[in-house]
């Protein structure tokens, strides 16, 4: 499944059990091929005057600490959860040099926040794994008066068009779709219908956005790396996926090609609480 309309229902009618421990068994991977979100798109939030540094931060699904650690240099206090052992024993690990971020092992549904509230509730390419039935309210009642909405994501990084043309002709022996699944376009027009339900939402106002081109470069075995974090590859039964890999790997090789680069849009979404 590598279209991104019917990747993101499946994602919404997963149970819960299923959406925390995803990515479990890539949690190491995913920490080292993910791309990293862009400074200049804290420094937005801070612009907005969304985030300060004397914002109190709750961080919602951080992985392995993907942001949390970029945003604990600007924030006094966050609270991160993370509902999958694997990701949430890496970001602790890397939180024990910051006294004032503190991480949770617990899903944002199960969490128990003891009546605490904050400035600002952030989801970085988490947004979408929270149950939909009740996302808006509980996400309301974790903010102060004024309280923000952060949202960053990340498209997956899109090889040059030539590797793209090579990979294709790998992925029609497969599943020709897994080619589609990183096309930009798709991944614009869904974030605009996110920024239309946010803006149409009737706790929520005061939309900004921006976004960014940024690029990475990846070796064959990085790259392997990187697709082996997508949903719609971890959806696939393990040989054949080891398949697929190894195909790739041999095709890359044999036309010369070690490293390459990949292009990715790198996105903010604010919204406010309404008065």
């Amino acid at each position: 499944m590598a279209d991104l309309k019917e990747y993101l229902e499946w994602v919404s009618s997963q149970s819960l059990e299923v959406r925390k421990d995803w990515y479990s068994s890539v949690a190491e991977v995913y920490d080292r091929t993910r791309p990293r979100y862009p400074k200049i798109l804290l420094d937005r939030a801070l612009d907005w005057g969304v985030l300060s540094a004397q914002s109190r931060v709750l961080e919602i699904g951080c992985g392995p600490g993907t942001l949390t650690f970029d945003l604990a240099e600007i924030t006094d206090s966050i609270v991160a959860l993370e509902p999958g052992f694997a990701a949430y024993d890496l970001a602790r690990k890397k939180s024990e040099a910051f006294a004032h971020v503190r991480l949770v092992n617990s899903s944002f549904e199960e969490w128990d926040r003891q009546g605490e509230t904050f400035d600002a509730v952030v989801a970085a390419c988490s947004f979408h794994w929270i149950s939909p039935e009740e996302r808006d309210r509980q996400i309301v009642e974790c903010l102060q008066p004024n309280g923000s909405l952060i949202l960053l994501w990340n498209t997956p990084p899109r090889p040059e068009p030539q590797v793209c043309a090579i990979l294709d002709r790998v992925y029609e022996h497969y599943d020709p779709s897994l080619g589609h699944f990183d096309r930009l376009d798709d991944h614009k027009q869904r974030l605009a219908q996110l920024e239309e339900t946010l803006s149409g939402s009737q706790v929520f106002d005061h939309l900004r956005s921006d976004c960014v081109m940024c690029d990475r470069q990846y070796t064959i075995d990085s790259y392997l790396g990187l697709l082996s974090t997508l949903s719609p590859y971890l959806m696939l039964e393990a040989q054949e996926r080891d398949c697929l890999f190894q195909d790739i790997q041999k095709t890359l090789h044999d036309r010369g090609i070690q490293e390459f680069p990949t292009s990715y849009l790198s996105v903010i979404q604010t919204v406010t609480i309404r008065n």
